[in-house]
C-alpha cells in the first residue's frame, strides 16, 4: 500500500483492500501468483487435444458427447463435433462433406450411441465422403437393402434386369413382369419373331 491509500501496483490508483493491493491485483495474484500477470491462455489445438486419450489405435475423446454419441467442443461460440474439429485442426480446413469413421467399418458394431467408434477423433481413421458413402458404408437397413445382390425371389440385380426408378431406387425387371402378368418367356419369344 502507498501512502495515500492507494493500491502499490504502479499506475494504478484504486483504493488498496489487501496486502497493499487493490481487489483486481489481489484477485490476480491469487489466480495467477502474480498482480500483475495471468496464464497464457491455451489455444484452441492445446485445449481439444487435452480431451484426447490417444491409444494405440483409435483416439477416444473424454469430454462430453451428443445424443448421438460423438464428442462435441466448443469453438467460437458453438459446439462442434469433435471428429470434425480434429479433421479441421490437423488439415487446417473443414470437411467438404460427411466424416466416416473408417475405424467402425469392420467393427460390426451395433451399439449406436454408445459405439466407442463414434468417439474416436484419429484423423487417420476418417474419411471425407459423401453422405450416401458414409450411410451405405454403415449398418443401417438402406446399407443392408443396397448390398443385395439378388432380389427375394433369387433373380439378381445386374444387367437388363436392373431397374432404376426416378428416386434411385432399383427394382427387378423379371419380377416386375411377373407382377404384371407378363410372362418372361413370352417376352422373350416376342423380341425373336
Amino acid at each position: 500500500m502507498t501512502a495515500d491509500g492507494t493500491c502499490a501496483v504502479n499506475g494504478c490508483d484504486r483504493p488498496s483492500i489487501t496486502r497493499g493491493w487493490c481487489n483486481a491485483h489481489y484477485i490476480r495474484w491469487r489466480t495467477h501468483g502474480d498482480p500483475l500477470g495471468s496464464r497464457p491462455r491455451a489455444t484452441v489445438a492445446e485445449r481439444f487435444w487435452a480431451k484426447v486419450d490417444k491409444t494405440e489405435d483409435c483416439w477416444l475423446w473424454t469430454a462430453g458427447r451428443d445424443k448421438d454419441g460423438y464428442g462435441k467442443f466448443g469453438y467460437r461460440g458453438t459446439m462442434v463435433r469433435a471428429h470434425r474439429m480434429a479433421w479441421f485442426l490437423t488439415y487446417g480446413e473443414w470437411p467438404a462433406q460427411t466424416l466416416d469413421h473408417l475405424c467402425h467399418a469392420d467393427s460390426g458394431c451395433r451399439l449406436v450411441a454408445l459405439c466407442p467408434h463414434r468417439r474416436c477423433v484419429n484423423p487417420d481413421h476418417l474419411e471425407d465422403v459423401t453422405q450416401r458413402v458414409n450411410v451405405l458404408r454403415g449398418s443401417s437397413p438402406v446399407a443392408a437393402h443396397a448390398a443385395r445382390t439378388h432380389c427375394p425371389h433369387g433373380h439378381p440385380y445386374s444387367g437388363d434386369n436392373l431397374g432404376t426408378r426416378p428416386g434411385g431406387s432399383r427394382y427387378c425387371k423379371a419380377c416386375q413382369r411377373i407382377r404384371f402378368g407378363r410372362d418372361v418367356k413370352v417376352e422373350a419369344a416376342v423380341k425373336v419373331g
